[in-house]
C-alpha cells in the first residue's frame, strides 16, 4: 500500500513509528521514511532547515498571480504556460472528501502536496482559481469549464460558522487537518479567514454580489474574527 508525498513531520512521526515497532535500520519502510525526511533538507553551512513538503500548485498559482499583477500580460508565453499545467493538474477524482461532504458535485480542485489525488485543499485551489481568471489561455472554454467546476466544488466546503474548511468534513464548526498520510491522526484547529476571503474573491467572477448568501455569511464572519489591532488569525496546518 502506497503513502501521499510525505509532509516533513509525516516522515519524523513514520521513521519513529517504525522505530518504536522494532523495524530494523534496513527494512524498506524505514529507509524510506528516511529517505522522504532527507529529500526535504536544505543544509547550509551553519545550519539544516527542512521545507514542510513540495507546494507546487499553490506557488505556482501565487507566482503566476503576482507576475500578472506587476504588470506582465496574460498572454505572455510563462503566464500562459503556468495557466495550462494548472489546468491539467485539475483533481478529477473523488477522493477522502467525498466521505464527509457528499455533495452532488463533480470533483475538482487542487492539492497541497504535490501529486495527492485524494485530499484537494481548499486554500490552494482558491489560489489556482485566482490564478486561472487573470490567464485565458489559448483555450478559454476548457479554462473556463475548469475554473467552474473548482468554484462549485470549493463553495461545498462552507462550514456552518461559514468559515471554510481546509479540506475534509469532520466536525461542523471547525476546520480539520486532513490525512497526511496513514500514519497521522487527524488534527482538528479552529476556523480562519483564510478560505471565507478566498470564496468571496474567487465568487466575483460569476458577478456574485455580498447579497449572495454564501458570500455575505463569509464577509460578516471575517468581520466577527478581526483582532483589535486590526489583523486577522491565520493557520498554515
Amino acid at each position: 500500500m502506497g503513502w501521499p508525498p510525505f509532509f516533513s513531520g509525516d516522515a519524523q512521526f513514520a521513521y519513529r513509528i517504525w522505530k518504536a515497532l522494532g523495524y530494523p535500520d534496513d527494512h524498506p519502510q524505514v529507509i524510506r521514511a528516511a529517505c522522504e525526511l532527507k529529500k526535504l533538507e536544505h543544509e547550509t553551512e551553519n545550519d539544516v532547515r527542512i521545507e514542510p513538503c513540495f507546494r507546487r500548485f499553490g506557488t505556482t498559482a501565487i507566482v503566476a498571480i503576482c507576475l500578472h499583477e506587476s504588470g506582465i500580460s496574460e498572454n505572455h508565453p510563462a503566464l500562459k504556460k503556468s495557466a495550462e499545467w494548472l489546468i491539467e493538474k485539475e483533481i478529477r477524482f473523488r477522493g477522502d472528501w467525498i466521505h464527509k461532504n457528499p455533495a452532488k458535485v463533480e470533483p475538482s480542485g487542487w492539492v497541497f502536496e504535490f501529486n495527492n489525488k485524494w485530499n484537494p485543499d481548499v486554500d490552494d485551489t482558491a489560489m489556482v482559481l485566482l490564478a486561472l481568471r487573470k490567464i485565458p489561455t489559448d483555450d478559454p472554454q476548457k479554462r473556463d469549464e475548469c475554473f467552474q467546476r473548482g468554484l462549485k466544488w470549493m463553495m461545498t466546503f462552507q462550514c456552518k460558522t461559514a468559515g471554510g474548511r481546509r479540506s475534509t468534513r469532520i466536525a461542523p464548526k471547525i476546520f480539520s487537518k486532513k490525512f497526511r498520510s496513514p500514519i497521522i491522526t487527524p488534527c482538528s484547529i479552529p476556523n480562519v479567514p483564510t478560505s471565507p476571503r478566498a470564496f468571496w474573491n474567487c465568487s466575483a467572477t460569476k458577478n456574485w454580489n455580498r447579497n449572495h448568501l454564501q458570500i455575505h455569511r463569509a464577509i460578516e464572519f471575517i468581520r466577527e474574527h478581526q483582532e483589535p489591532d486590526g489583523s486577522w488569525y491565520g493557520r498554515w496546518a
